[in-house]
């Protein structure tokens, strides 16, 4: 190469994100308000090279309604379309998992956007990523615990703290 130097570009890297996605149904404990405070639920999307989400259906934690979300933060909802077989589920996800970390998940409960999120890291050999298992707010304070996931067989349970300040 007459002594130049190649220069090769990275390839461009996609992202994953946790985000709120509103819903039509309303909670329980807030139908008796005046004004109604819709249901809103934790997804998990791919952001792709292009900075665009890829799309993909879920369904609503509260009431089944089936969304496909095709922005973060945003949904359009399946009119008549609840409870499609279509959507991944956790169990759709474990099969693809290494076992120890599909019962770790299992043992915390884990939302299927925490299990997405962990098929994300290991499908993208994102090693030392922290994945949050629990969330508790206290006055300002945030404490917790996560999944650093160290390589595809090995994951290290941390506690976290974070204070609030505005």
């Amino acid at each position: 190469m007459d002594g130049a130097t190649a220069v090769l570009d990275a390839a461009p890297r996609r992202s994953g994100v946790k985000h709120l996605v509103p819903c039509h149904c309303i909670l329980p404990q807030f139908r008796s308000r005046a004004e109604p405070v819709f249901h809103r639920f934790v997804v998990f999307s791919v952001i792709d090279e292009h900075d665009n989400v890829v799309p993909k259906n879920v369904q609503c934690d509260n009431c089944s309604a089936l969304h496909r979300v095709t922005e973060i933060g945003r949904s359009e909802i399946a009119v008549g379309a609840d409870e499609s077989r279509a959507v991944r589920t956790i169990d759709d996800i474990a099969v693809g998992l290494p076992e120890r970390l599909s019962a770790l998940l299992r043992s915390y409960d884990a939302r299927l956007s925490t299990w997405e999120e962990c098929e994300f890291v290991l499908d993208e050999s994102r090693w030392d990523t922290a994945v949050v298992l629990t969330r508790d707010n206290d006055a300002g304070v945030t404490r917790g615990k996560a999944v650093r996931i160290k390589s595809s067989d090995r994951y290290v349970i941390e506690q976290y703290e974070m204070r609030l300040e505005f």
